[in-house]
């Protein structure tokens, strides 16, 4: 008796297809839908871009994008999606870049089939966190290795790895770039401020 077997997610013409409707993200082999920002969310999100975008470029480190997707591809099957993943901003490292473009020649024609180093959630008043952290075991399942959560209405940042406990950030506190991004710092009470 032969064995039929169901694989999650979809062929990626079809996930290319599909993104011109509501933003969403495969997870888990589930579409989900994604809830649309608030100004104050959006606000963050740009401050926070132009600043690692800026210390990224200038530093040549890498490439910083704002909602982009990255996807997650079957191992044996670079053309089907098993997982989608839409961070606010996402860092790759310069080398980890180059060598997937040079690998990539339709890079520009797909999502990203990378996962990221860095990824960056600004949680908005429509978020509930229990969905937040839970992107963030996702983010570190998929590889990503750090995620910084900003919450703006604490005003504080959270910093999680796969092999550290989660730090906050506050006020007065400065938060960093790490090996990842050297040089990069900023207090964290600049961020949100207007």
């Amino acid at each position: 008796m032969e064995q039929t077997v169901v694989r999650q997610g979809m062929a990626l013409d079809e996930f290319i297809r599909r993104m011109d409707k509501p933003p969403f993200e495969i997870i888990d082999g589930e579409i989900v839908l994604m809830s649309p920002n608030v100004a104050g969310h959006d606000y963050t999100l740009r401050g926070l871009f132009v600043l690692l975008y800026t210390h990224t470029r200038e530093r040549e480190l890498g490439e910083v994008f704002s909602e982009a997707t990255f996807v997650l591809s079957n191992a044996t099957d670079r053309n089907w999606v098993t997982g989608s993943r839409e961070p606010d901003i996402m860092f790759f490292s310069a080398t980890r870049f180059t060598a997937y473009i040079a690998a990539t020649l339709d890079w520009r024609d797909r999502p990203f089939a990378l996962v990221p180093d860095l990824v960056i959630e600004v949680v908005s008043p429509t978020d509930r966190m229990a969905t937040v952290l839970k992107k963030v075991a996702l983010y570190l399942e998929d590889g990503v290795q750090v995620v910084w959560v900003v919450n703006r209405m604490h005003q504080s940042i959270t910093i999680y790895t796969l092999t550290d406990d989660p730090v906050t950030l506050s006020g007065e506190l400065i938060l960093t770039g790490g090996e990842l991004l050297p040089g990069f710092s900023t207090p964290i009470h600049a961020l949100f401020e207007d």
